[in-house]
Order: structure tokens, then C-alpha cells, then sequence
């Protein structure tokens, strides 16, 4: 099981686009903001070198939004 509670402390990003028609838009966003992820997972050994592992994650509050993750992998030492 997994909690951890995520900070962004810096970073924004703006922009200023121009048709040919003359249309513009602008845009301005800034990522500072407090979310949260929870998550669970496991390790199985299958072989001498080899194991298996997933997890699942959700983050939720503050303006990211990441709904799931997955990761699903096999590790093999050598």
C-alpha cells in the first residue's frame, strides 16, 4: 500500500496564438497546487532471477487528475 501527498512548487506556462484571419487566443496556466496519489502492488518471485510486478494508482484533489495507473513488468537480474 501506498499514500503520498504531492506539492508542485513552481512552473506556469502562457501562450498567445494568431490566426491569419486576425482570431487569437490566449491561454495561461499555473501548476501550482497540493493532490494526493494512493496506490497497492506486489512483487512475485517466479525463478531463480526473475520476478513479477503490479501496481494501481489513483490521484485525486488539487487540479491533477490522473483517474488510474497502471504498471505491470517482469524484472530479471543477471
Amino acid at each position: 500500500l501506498k499514500f503520498s501527498v504531492l506539492h508542485e512548487f513552481g512552473g506556469s506556462r502562457s501562450f498567445h496564438l494568431a490566426a491569419l484571419d486576425g482570431e487569437t487566443m490566449d491561454y495561461s496556466e499555473d501548476y501550482q497546487d497540493t493532490w494526493e496519489e494512493a496506490g497497492f502492488g506486489g512483487s512475485w518471485h517466479v525463478g531463480r532471477n526473475t520476478n513479477l510486478y503490479a501496481d494501481v494508482e489513483r490521484s485525486f484533489g488539487g487540479n491533477w487528475n490522473k483517474k488510474w495507473q497502471w504498471n505491470i513488468g517482469v524484472n530479471w537480474q543477471f
